[in-house]
């Protein structure tokens, strides 16, 4: 068997980001060889890529995997971290939901509140049953329909296609598939979470790309420093912003020494919020709200 193809994006001591490819053969095929062919590759770029379990992937493939190179994570351990990311990828879509319908409706719980899930997979049927048992109605939809039906079942989950989801009279739309969901179909003024870094950056593209996608909800102030923005033909609320230089810092603080909260890479995107402090913008970005100075961002 051909070593399967690992595509590495990027893999270095100062932008660890990448991902690994495999392409599955035709018809059957020995799947323990295929993740043995791939460890070698692994163990080929000697510690420059670290593989983990992703989409399609499961934590047996990883045991697979390490026999052939000790550059893999999330293999299970008792007792400690490690094993099957999805729990805990859910729990933070989760808390992500909690947090924006306190923001958008000014709820204190999730009692009542509409969620269309998309996507049933790994992370999808765990955050189904986080809301359900948080009293949510959920609207689900996933092109298997026998987990469809199982969150129908288990959650009393309203089932509907997989291209009404994204158009689905909720509250809250949550992508748990594989990203680049949000269109002129979303409904305006909705909460919007998504359980990957990679959707993150397809939802802030939508918004550029379709600014009525986002219900802009600002202070007087805000609006007035928007308003001299657009006049100056500087950043407005809700424009897109990129870093100028990989490295950027988004910072929790208009202010030097504050706290990072990430680090920009010149991919990553981020929405300005139409406030300018110090110097410094703030903007929402992957891990939250912060700010950025000035001179470090620019309009892609």
């Amino acid at each position: 068997m051909r070593t399967p193809l690992l595509r590495k994006q990027t893999s270095t001591a100062t932008d660890p980001r990448g991902k690994a490819v495999i392409l599955k053969p035709p018809g059957d095929f020995d799947r323990a060889a295929l993740f043995a062919a791939f460890g070698r590759a692994v163990q080929s770029l000697a510690g420059a890529y670290i593989t983990a379990e992703d989409v399609g992937t499961t934590t047996a493939d990883m045991r697979v995997v390490q026999r052939r190179t000790a550059f893999v994570s999330g293999i299970p351990r008792d007792g400690a971290f490690g094993g099957d990311p999805s729990p805990k990828t859910a729990w933070g879509v989760f808390v992500a939901i909690e947090a924006g319908v306190q923001q958008q409706f000014k709820r204190a719980s999730l009692e009542g509140v509409s969620v269309a899930v998309q996507g049933l997979g790994s992370v999808g049927m765990h955050l189904a049953q986080h809301l359900h048992l948080a009293g949510t109605k959920l609207v689900v939809a996933d092109v298997n329909v026998a987990r469809a039906e199982e969150a129908r079942e288990r959650f009393g989950a309203e089932v509907v296609g997989v291209d009404e989801i994204a158009a689905a009279p909720a509250d809250v739309f949550a992508p748990c598939a594989l990203g680049a969901v949000l269109n002129a179909n979303t409904n305006e003024g909705k909460v919007i979470t998504a359980s990957f870094l990679d959707n993150w950056n397809n939802i802030v593209r939508a918004v550029r790309d379709n600014p009525s996608l986002v219900q802009a909800k600002a202070g007087k102030a805000s609006q007035a420093n928007a308003a001299q923005s657009v006049q100056a033909g500087a950043a407005a609320e809700g424009d897109v912003m990129v870093a100028k230089i990989a490295g950027a810092k988004v910072l929790r603080l208009p202010q030097d020494g504050s706290g990072e909260l990430m680090t920009l890479g010149k991919a990553d995107e981020v929405l300005y919020l139409g406030e300018e402090k110090n110097g410094f913008l703030k903007v929402t970005a992957a891990k939250g709200d912060g700010w950025v100075k000035k001179v470090l961002l620019k309009k892609p």
